[in-house]
């Protein structure tokens, strides 16, 4: 165990520095974006630590590195431009985009997560068979068609389309479930912190940004799944494209 994460720390050095240089410019902003940055982290050290980030396919891989790389330091500018506010009046909106943002990140974060999900709800295996299946009209020597037997393949493909739609809107629920998990939990560490920062605590219970945060996180998990799924959807086309090719 100690080797392997040794190994890890090795493999790493660059994405870990990397993040301790934001943890670091970012602490002065707010301690609680310090460890925020350093959950992000944590995240994706795990994914590596376990291999599981090598199931994604090469497009997949790009737009989880996006989101592992790139929100963080824009995340952290928009930090600093609340904490400077040279534009008053501007941060309602802005929080609302930060936020946003966040749980849109944070979902594509979770994509290997997301991807082992897909897998175990066989979406992939039911879209393969939809794709295989033609519908094809079968004749007798009379030239009738027999209209009976195509009937069934329509109805079978029919039934397939249903339960891949079922099956996306499960994976729907659950990623939206857990990112408003995530994003209840940091209101609860942030109503912590005010408490401690001694505000009165029914001002501190009833905030009003916690409501908008709340719904920031629906429309951040929404968007992040509709990037999951176009990626799951590349990935698809390109298999096809390349067994079309061998």
């Amino acid at each position: 165990m100690p080797d392997r994460i040794l190994t890890l720390i090795k493999a790493t050095k660059l994405r870990i520095g990397y993040f301790l240089i934001l943890m670091l410019g970012g602490f002065w902003i707010s301690p609680l974006w310090s460890v925020f940055l350093a959950v992000w982290l944590g995240i994706s050290l795990f994914w590596t630590y376990t291999k599981q980030d090598q199931v994604l396919s090469v497009f997949e891989k790009k737009v989880y590195n996006f989101s592992l790389y790139f929100y963080p330091i824009l995340g952290t500018l928009i930090k600093v431009y609340i904490y400077l506010d040279k534009f008053p009046g501007t941060y309602f909106w802005v929080n609302r985009f930060e936020h946003t943002l966040w749980a849109m990140a944070l979902v594509v974060l979770l994509l290997p997560f997301w991807k082992w999900l897909w897998v175990g709800l066989k979406a992939d295996k039911i879209l393969k068979q939809v794709q295989d299946d033609t519908v094809v009209s079968v004749q007798d020597d009379t030239g009738e068609i027999q209209s009976d037997k195509s009937e069934v393949a329509v109805a079978a493909i029919k039934d397939r389309h249903g339960k891949k739609t079922a099956q996306l809107l499960a994976l729907f629920m659950i990623v939206v479930g857990v990112i408003c998990l995530f994003g209840n939990m940091v209101e609860f560490v942030e109503y912590g912190f005010r408490v401690l920062g001694h505000l009165d605590y029914k001002y501190a219970l009833y905030y009003p940004d916690t409501i908008y945060d709340m719904m920031s996180n629906v429309v951040g998990a929404t968007l992040g799944f509709l990037v999951v799924i176009f990626a799951f959807g590349k990935m698809e086309k390109d298999v096809k494209i390349q067994t079309e090719i061998t």
